[in-house]
């Protein structure tokens, strides 16, 4: 089913199951009234009328008598929407039913006020969403991980940004701890790399420290990797006891990518049905 909109020319193709919904749509309004709905593209209002009780013979707009093929006039009432005539028979022309009988050949827009014959400017858009508050955007990637470098610019650190990077994560990186908590105040990071020798070591680290201090609500949806010389790899018990969630030896950096997998599924082995039943239980 193919429709003209009346107000801006544009050629409308509606798909079969759109069809079925107009026709059962047009079956259920009594007589006399009429289908309306809003063009897509110039947002002007379109009018399709119940076709009769007898499927075989819908409601369209009869013929001119003639013995011409020429083109069929439209019905006085604008409400009824003209066919194209049928093939000559017996000197007259007879409309011709659309294809679905539910559905008529062509839509009538509602008859304008204004027959002055000049161009108008096309209406306004419809502002319909502003009510429902439906928007839809295109293009928009959401939920993407962030993971916070706090390390020392290097060849270290571009070890540890390529594996995260391979795993989606978008990357921050500083070597100011001040900075590093200033731009945590307005990202949600879901993992955190320190390095353990940036600002003197952990004991006087403020980062660490602060690290250390924050509140659960926050800290358990952050992964927070400690690398520097004197840590041993994947040792839970050091990263326990530091208040982490992974330890990585510096010489073990080439080899992150692995350590990374097997650190992060047993992080979600661990807490991943805890935090499930915890959000259940707040209605997070």
């Amino acid at each position: 089913m193919s429709t003209t909109c009346p107000h801006c020319a544009s050629r409308l193709n509606f798909s079969g199951e759109q069809e079925a919904r107009f026709g059962q749509s047009l079956a259920k309004l009594p007589p006399g009234e009429s289908l309306k709905f809003k063009c897509p593209k110039c947002g002007g209002i379109i009018e399709l009328t119940r076709p009769a009780a007898n499927p075989a013979a819908p409601a369209t707009a009869q013929s001119q008598q003639s013995g011409s093929s020429g083109p069929a006039r439209p019905a006085a009432n604008p409400a009824v929407p003209a066919t194209r005539p049928s093939q000559q028979s017996g000197g007259s022309e007879l409309a011709r039913p659309a294809a679905n009988p539910a559905v008529p050949a062509t839509a009538q827009s509602q008859p304008s006020g204004n027959n002055s014959g000049k161009v108008q400017p096309p209406p306004p858009p419809p502002l319909d969403w502003l009510t429902t508050g439906e928007v839809t955007e295109q293009g928009k990637v959401e939920d993407v991980p962030m993971a916070l470098l706090v390390c020392q610019a290097g060849q270290k650190r571009d070890c540890i940004a390529a594996p995260l990077k391979g795993l989606g994560y978008q990357i921050v990186c500083t070597e100011n701890g001040r900075e590093a908590k200033e731009r945590m105040r307005f990202v949600n990071f879901s993992c955190i790399v320190y390095q353990t020798n940036l600002h003197g070591g952990l004991e006087v680290s403020s980062f660490h420290n602060f690290m250390r201090d924050m509140n659960m609500e926050r800290r358990r949806s952050i992964f927070y990797m400690l690398t520097g010389t004197e840590l041993r790899t994947l040792y839970d018990l050091e990263a326990m006891a530091l208040s982490a969630n992974l330890t990585v030896n510096f010489r073990d950096l080439a080899k992150l990518h692995l350590i990374l997998r097997r650190a992060f599924q047993a992080h979600e082995n661990l807490f991943g049905p805890y935090l499930e039943e915890l959000n259940a239980h707040l209605g997070i």
